[in-house]
């Protein structure tokens, strides 16, 4: 009996470091989480998701139009506020799937010095400035984007009305 309780204890020393390992694993992975919605939040990510329907939602509209050409304008309003509100009941999963975006993406330590950084008046103001930056993105695309259409339009239409004798 002596003998079957040494090799327990035996067993349970070996498989000790293990565990050990697991429970600091886990440990530092809810760390990294926790490092990661800081960084979500400081980064006010939600605010852009928000910002981001605004400028998603009415590109919808068409596609419902397109969808269900007989639906009269008020069906239409109707399925564009369930859109709506499906995308902003969705803020808070999308919040949580960006913070697991960024404990994949960093580790504990960048996210630390993230942190450490938006926690700055420099840093604070990178974050803060970031929704007014994507919205002059937006229109510096826009611009861009024009630009091309007017250097390169007749070629595209030449490609896409030129007969096929393939």
């Amino acid at each position: 009996m002596m003998k079957l309780a040494g090799w327990a204890c035996a067993g349970v020393l070996l498989l000790a470091p293990g565990a050990f390992a697991h429970e600091a694993a886990a440990s530092e992975r809810e760390a990294r989480l926790e490092a990661a919605r800081d960084v979500v939040e400081r980064f006010n990510i939600e605010d852009m998701f928000v910002e981001m329907l605004e400028v998603m939602l009415p590109m919808i509209e068409p596609s419902i139009r397109q969808g269900w050409p007989e639906a009269d304008n008020q069906q239409v309003r109707d399925a564009m506020n369930v859109f709506g509100r499906a995308f902003t009941e969705s803020t808070p999963e999308f919040v949580d799937e960006m913070v697991g975006v960024y404990a994949q993406t960093f580790t504990l330590r960048e996210l630390e010095a993230i942190v450490a950084f938006l926690q700055t008046p420099e840093g604070a103001r990178f974050a803060e400035m970031q929704i007014p930056l994507s919205r002059q993105g937006q229109v510096v695309g826009e611009r861009v984007g024009t630009r091309i259409g007017d250097r390169y339009g007749a070629e595209i239409e030449a490609i896409m009305t030129r007969n096929r004798a393939d």
